[in-house]
């Protein structure tokens, strides 16, 4: 049965399960909370599309990366029927896709989709996400000096934003390490 409070449970589910690093329950909890939104919603629907963005970053952090560029690609193609090519909402997933990009070092596509994120970023705290994931493609093809000076314009984005710790904490402790 599909109570209408099922989808929201089933979703929240899944970030529990993410934010604990438990993907394959979060993948399972993201699937079905997709199935859900089909049929709820239909094929072009915004949460069916935010949904299958948290379904495809959670594979493309995983251990899937392959499998997460379709479903990012059907994510996009719904927001960009629904908002246009250029709405702010589409820059996460652009970002989800140049980290799957990351993985299979394809550089080209990466630098692609990370200027597309770029380029439509509605806030500083997206920016510094997706320079420091520019920062950590740079670092992957052996310019270390180039991701430093990136990890640290990424830092210097949300230096003074006590909502992003933890994407500080995240940059502080990469250069550290680095």
């Amino acid at each position: 049965a599909d109570h209408p409070a099922l989808l929201p449970i089933i979703r929240n589910l899944a970030q529990i399960a993410r934010i604990t690093g438990d993907r394959s329950s979060a993948r399972r909890h993201l699937d079905r909370a997709a199935e859900l939104a089909r049929a709820r919603y239909g094929p072009e629907h915004l949460e069916l599309a935010a949904l299958l963005e948290d379904l495809g970053n959670t594979l493309a952090t995983g251990e899937a990366p392959a499998e997460a560029m379709p479903v990012l690609e059907e994510a996009m193609a719904i927001r960009r029927r629904r908002v246009g090519p250029d709405d702010p909402s589409l820059a996460n997933n652009w970002l989800a896709q140049a980290k799957v990009h990351i993985e299979a070092e394809d550089w080209v596509s990466t630098d692609a989709a990370l200027d597309r994120a770029e380029a439509i970023a509605p806030s500083a705290a997206h920016r510094s996400a997706i320079v420091f994931t520019r920062a950590e493609s740079r670092w992957r093809r052996g310019d270390a000096r180039v991701a430093k000076r990136l990890a640290r314009e990424a830092r210097a984005l949300i230096l003074d934003r006590p909502d992003q710790a933890g994407l500080l904490a995240t940059i502080d402790g990469w250069l550290a390490a680095h």
